[in-house]
């Protein structure tokens, strides 16, 4: 299964990694999940870093309904049902968990825009997260040749799941950085 959001910015035509039995996601540059650091020392499932459901391939068979139930069902992290919040990237985050690997689209290649954006020949797609959307007037100026070949996208893999400490660090550094004024 592949899911694509509609704010995905394509630059250039492109070749898809290999499709097989591990989930592929958009690697985020924060950890955007429903769930606080407190709350994450009383769940009870692993979760992959920096999960991001702006566009994602799932195998089916991995796709568990019970499973899905059972987290939407679960205090904390069913929480987020009927708010603004994280809680589909964080439902597949755990649903990607259970598989016990994960990849992610080459950051290099496929990203989170961010507040400054630098476009090089790599980038093949960039998601116009909501804060970033501005980043669309810049991006629809680049033209890729016509004779150009499709780019071979790449992915990589993380190092594990996510750790409590390594949670704590990613929100300290976020609350930091605004209190600062500064951007991720």
């Amino acid at each position: 299964m592949m899911f694509i959001d509609s704010d995905i910015y394509f630059l250039h035509r492109f070749d898809m990694p290999h499709l097989g039995e591990t989930p592929i996601f958009i690697a985020d540059f924060i950890h955007a999940y429903s769930f606080t650091p407190v709350e994450f020392h009383r769940i009870k499932y692993p979760i992959f870093p920096r999960v991001n459901t702006g566009w994602f391939y799932f195998p089916r068979k991995y796709f568990d309904l019970s499973f899905l139930e059972d987290l939407l069902n679960d205090p904390i992290i069913g929480k987020g049902l009927g708010r603004v919040s994280w809680l589909e990237q964080t439902v597949w985050g755990f649903l990607a968990a259970r598989c016990g690997t994960v990849k992610y689209f080459d950051p290099r290649q496929v990203l989170n825009a961010r507040h400054k954006l630098t476009v090089d020949d790599k980038m093949v797609a960039v998601h116009l997260i909501s804060t970033y959307r501005g980043h669309y007037s810049e991006l629809k100026l680049i033209k890729p040749s016509p004779q150009e070949s499709p780019v071979q996208i790449e992915t990589v893999s993380p190092r594990g799941y996510l750790t409590i400490p390594a949670f704590w660090a990613d929100r300290i550094k976020k609350k930091v950085y605004r209190h600062l004024g500064l951007h991720l």
